[in-house]
């Protein structure tokens, strides 16, 4: 018998194995799930689901409380036909539906079926004590702060699906105790901004359309024009009131007056907004920029260049080192 090398031997014998695991599986079909054909034709459907219609709508408590007893009796009696318990099911759960679509039922969400949904709104959900109008507006669930923490004492955190709305109610609560009051610009009245931003101008919407529809005359203050105008919504905001962008840049030297400054490369005098200003043109401020860096050398030695760098060397003047007068040619 010929005899092979470790290798080659190790090689068939993997191959062996994996011949042996595929062999050895089990063969795995996909999961086949037969169609339940309906057990009545659409004419017959329809006929039935017109009787159970008008049956279904003498209900009292909720068009949903003879749901069971329907299905059921549906399904026994297609079962004693003849039909199997599967079609049967599938063509009674068809039957009721379209009843309840036919008479109008809408299923409640899994909220509202709650027994806290049924609560009255007028009152708090802790204490029972009466709501204002103005937390039933807005849809409080409790009356103060201390309800709303006794009531998560009572709670905790089981079933937090069950008392979601009750706790967004009571999250409200908490985020507008913490917020500050604010006076009111129309009325004056203090009161506690109850959106989701902290800042608020007027306690109500009534306070905030009589703001807008009274809104004052004011005259513009550029002495060349004068024309009267209506303010806009953040008058009191501003300072000086005109009536266009034009007029108030215009005017703009008489409150926002310029100071007299000197460039720090150049020496031209110029205009500037503020005091601390040193240049008078980005070109300035760039070249001023690269002389100090030592990244550009003038060709040419000016006046102003001249004085430039002998302040620059001045150890006196600035503490870091510049450019020697040797480089500059």
């Amino acid at each position: 018998m010929k005899k092979h090398s470790a290798k080659i031997q190790a090689w068939r014998d993997m191959a062996d194995e994996k011949r042996e695991t595929r062999v050895s599986r089990k063969l795995v079909l996909p999961r086949f799930e037969p169609k339940i054909l309906p057990a009545l034709s659409k004419a017959k459907r329809q006929a039935i689901v017109e009787k159970v219609a008008v049956k279904m709508q003498d209900w009292r408590a909720s068009p949903f409380q003879n749901e069971a007893s329907f299905r059921h009796g549906l399904r026994a009696g297609l079962c004693l036909v003849g039909f199997s318990w599967h079609r049967s099911d599938l063509e009674a759960s068809v039957i009721v539906s379209a009843s309840l679509n036919k008479i109008g039922a809408v299923r409640p969400t899994w909220a509202e079926g709650q027994c806290e949904y049924l609560g009255a709104y007028d009152n708090c959900v802790h204490c029972g004590h009466e709501l204002s109008n103005d937390q039933i507006v807005h849809g409080d669930r409790f009356c103060d702060l201390d309800c709303v923490k006794a009531h998560r004492l009572s709670t905790g955190n089981q079933d937090l699906t069950r008392y979601r709305e009750l706790a967004k109610s009571a999250t409200r609560i908490i985020t507008i105790s913490k917020r500050k009051k604010q006076i009111c610009e129309q009325c004056g009245n203090s009161f506690v901004k109850r959106g989701n931003t902290d800042n608020g101008r007027y306690c109500t919407v009534k306070c905030a359309g009589e703001a807008k529809r009274t809104r004052p005359d004011l005259v513009c203050e550029n002495s060349d024009c004068g024309t009267i105008f209506k303010a806009n919504a953040q008058w009191k905001n501003s300072t000086h009131h005109y009536c266009s962008a034009a007029c108030a840049h215009s005017d703009r030297d008489r409150w926002a007056p310029t100071y007299e400054c000197e460039c720090a490369l150049c020496g031209k005098s110029f205009q500037a907004k503020f005091k601390q200003a040193k240049f008078c043109s980005k070109s300035c401020n760039a070249r001023h920029y690269q002389y100090r860096s030592g990244r550009v050398v003038p060709t040419r030695i000016t006046p102003v260049v001249f004085d430039f760098f002998f302040i620059l060397l001045d150890p006196a003047n600035v503490a870091e080192p510049g450019l020697n007068l040797d480089e500059v040619r």
